[in-house]
């Protein structure tokens, strides 16, 4: 069993509320980048709103039982070039990686491991 990653770009940081529909999954497997981010993230202090098929339901861990964690868009790019894995990316991962690199620096990230 691997480990997937979706991003979760908070969109609205003024708001008390974070409804997770904005979502970026990564298709690779990039442990080195995992691991990371796990280095480089922060904890959430709050849940999420994770929008989903069976309606909106309030999250504050991932699947695994482990707390959500978030990075910046500026911490995720050093951790690409840290891990060195861009080159070997598919296609859809590289263009996570290049919506990630227009967002503003500081715009939190959310990690979502599943």
């Amino acid at each position: 069993m691997g480990v997937d990653l979706t991003l979760v770009p908070v969109v609205y940081p003024n708001v008390d509320w974070i409804l997770a529909y904005t979502r970026i999954e990564m298709r690779g497997r990039w442990y080195g980048l995992w691991e990371c981010l796990t280095k480089l993230s922060k904890p959430l202090n709050h849940e999420i709103s994770w929008y989903g098929d069976e309606g909106i339901k309030k999250e504050s861990e991932t699947p695994y039982g482990k707390p959500l964690t978030w990075v910046t868009a500026e911490q995720f790019i050093k951790a690409v070039k840290i891990a060195k894995c861009k080159k070997d990316m598919v296609d859809l991962d590289k263009a996570a990686v290049a919506y990630v690199r227009a967002l503003p620096p500081d715009m939190k990230i959310i990690l979502w491991f599943h």
